[in-house]
């Protein structure tokens, strides 16, 4: 999002024939990533057209991203080298080239999931399924394509089923809408994602989901 704040402050037409993004992460982190999704490269060309046109630039072809690793870059830390072909000169424009973004913040609620990764979460509506659109996705034939979400409600953050086929669970009970504490085991299928919440005291999601 923020390189794309970037590319709306320099293009004057707000039209972009084609785009290149090239990320750099940290070994580690690509791994981790990559265990979730085999297709992350397209997941993030999809999450790129979506904030592209919340900032209405217009784009005529899918945008290319290429991830790359650099065993320099700290973990969950990131460079995007990001290109626009110049239309009147045909030359590359650099944006912000090894511009580094720095770790979540460490107060933020976060989702880990299946023990591989941390999702930080960065908005007021996170989704969770198996179709490429979801914030959370994961890849399994028993996940429904939006199978569940997690809002924001008065201060608190709440998991809500969406209709799925098989459903949700937290801390071994099926649900349909939750206020999720720290700590509380979300059970889809045979995935285990556990919320975290650094701002409250810590629950006791684990020991029931344990007991």
């Amino acid at each position: 999002a923020k390189a794309l704040e970037i590319v709306s402050k320099t293009i004057t037409n707000q039209q972009i024939q084609k785009i290149n993004f090239i990320i750099t992460l940290n070994p580690d982190t690509l791994n981790k990533i990559r265990g979730t999704s085999s297709r992350i490269d397209q997941h993030l060309s999809s999450e790129i057209l979506a904030i592209a046109n919340n900032l209405d630039i217009s784009m005529t072809s899918r945008p290319n991203v290429t991830l790359k690793t650099n065993s320099t870059i700290k973990l969950r830390s990131i460079t995007i080298d990001l290109s626009i072909p110049d239309s009147e000169n045909n030359e590359t424009v650099i944006i912000d080239n090894q511009k580094q973004f720095g770790t979540a913040d460490r107060n933020r609620p976060y989702i880990i999931v299946n023990g591989r990764y941390n999702h930080f979460i960065e908005n007021s509506l996170i989704t969770i399924g198996r179709h490429l659109d979801n914030d959370i996705i994961i890849e399994s034939t028993k996940v429904s394509r939006h199978h569940a979400q997690i809002r924001l409600k008065l201060d608190e953050w709440v998991l809500y089923d969406t209709n799925s086929t098989l459903g949700t669970i937290i801390n071994n009970q099926p649900i349909k809408e939750q206020v999720l504490e720290n700590g509380d085991v979300i059970e889809i299928a045979n995935n285990k994602l556990i919320f975290v919440d650094p701002n409250k005291t810590e629950g006791n999601g684990l020991q029931k989901f344990l007991s």
